[in-house]
């Protein structure tokens, strides 16, 4: 269970790879949430990079990331 929560950008040697946030094997960003989030939010650098790209997160990916029970579908 995440309860207040911040993910940030995955690390490789040091440099943070926001990239690589569906690797983390709990989100996959505007596509799923997997297992138990309460108020899970995403880091400054993630959403920065999204934003740069022009990638909008969309409404039912934000709301699981809010509230999202493991038995409820993890696709958005």
């Amino acid at each position: 269970s995440l309860t207040n929560c911040v993910v940030y950008a995955p690390r490789v040697d040091g440099t943070p790879r926001p990239e690589l946030i569906d690797k983390l094997g709990f989100i996959l960003v505007n596509k799923a949430v997997y297992y138990n989030h309460l108020n899970t939010r995403l880091g400054n650098d993630i959403l920065s990079f999204h934003k740069s790209k022009g990638i909008k997160f969309n409404d039912r990916f934000i709301s699981m990331l809010k509230a999202h029970h493991e038995m409820e579908a993890t696709i958005v």
